[in-house]
């Protein structure tokens, strides 16, 4: 599975709105890709940019 990198920088994004850019990448990977998600690994760190 390749690796994906999002940054959110604006502070009124839900947590529940990343999740879903998560899910969506990953789905985007499968679908163009044809990679198995099941060996992907996901991993939010909510992390403050610019702080």
């Amino acid at each position: 599975m390749p690796y994906i990198n999002i940054k959110i920088t604006d502070k009124q994004v839900t947590q529940e709105q990343k999740s879903q850019l998560i899910k969506g990448a990953t789905q985007l990977v499968v679908e163009v890709l044809n990679k198995n998600h099941s060996c992907g690994y996901r991993r939010n760190t909510n992390r403050k940019l610019g702080s």
